[in-house]
């Protein structure tokens, strides 16, 4: 008669049929790891037979996330009050006033958080992180980790196209890198010709 015996070293777990037809290895918790699995077989008349094989679980699937769903184009902040200058029609003097030619994205606000941020396996203690182009020209005016609505602070975003690039690790080192354009339009130019 025949009998079979195994033991496995490292993260994970074994089970077999008892006459060792069948024999099912499952990867424990822990990526990028290892675990030795080692047989031994002995037949009826004493002659045992060892083997081992290494198995390796490696996670390299990148993390998932949606971007946050911004419209075509945000207006510029309203001119409130203004002081009108006859003869300075279609200029910055047009009127007096500071302009606020910016869209403001208050502090909390969750315009600009992702959704859906998820891994095949597990994500990284603080999986996103964050940047700021205004103008879309190569420069990073601000950055952060975690959503943009705990930054803290009210973020004002200049006339054109604004990149904000986010980027999500999970924990064993795979990123997922995308971006998403907050597009801030001019008012009106005032005339007085009508």
């Amino acid at each position: 008669m025949t009998s079979y015996a195994w033991s496995i070293t490292g993260n994970g777990s074994i089970s077999g049929a008892a006459n060792g037809s069948n024999v099912n290895v499952t990867a424990g918790a822990a990526n990028n790891s290892q675990f030795t699995l080692s047989l031994s077989m002995t037949n009826g008349t004493g002659c045992t037979s060892n083997c081992q094989q290494v198995y390796s679980v490696e996670d390299n699937i990148p993390p998932t996330f949606t971007l946050p769903l911004l419209n075509a184009g945000y207006c510029v902040e309203y001119v409130s009050q203004a002081l009108y200058n006859p003869g300075h029609e279609n200029t910055d003097l047009d009127i007096t006033w500071l302009r606020p030619d910016y869209y403001l994205v208050a502090a909390g606000s969750t315009l600009l958080n992702l959704g859906s941020v998820a891994d095949n396996c597990a994500l990284a203690v603080n999986p996103i992180a964050w940047t700021i182009d205004f103008g879309n020209n190569g420069s990073i005016e601000f950055s952060g980790t975690g959503q943009l609505s705990t930054y803290g602070s009210d973020v004002q975003f200049p006339l054109g196209t604004n990149r904000i690039s986010y980027t999500v690790t999970d924990a064993v080192g795979n990123v997922t890198v995308r971006f998403a354009d907050l597009i801030v339009t001019p008012r009106p130019i005032i005339s007085n010709n009508f």
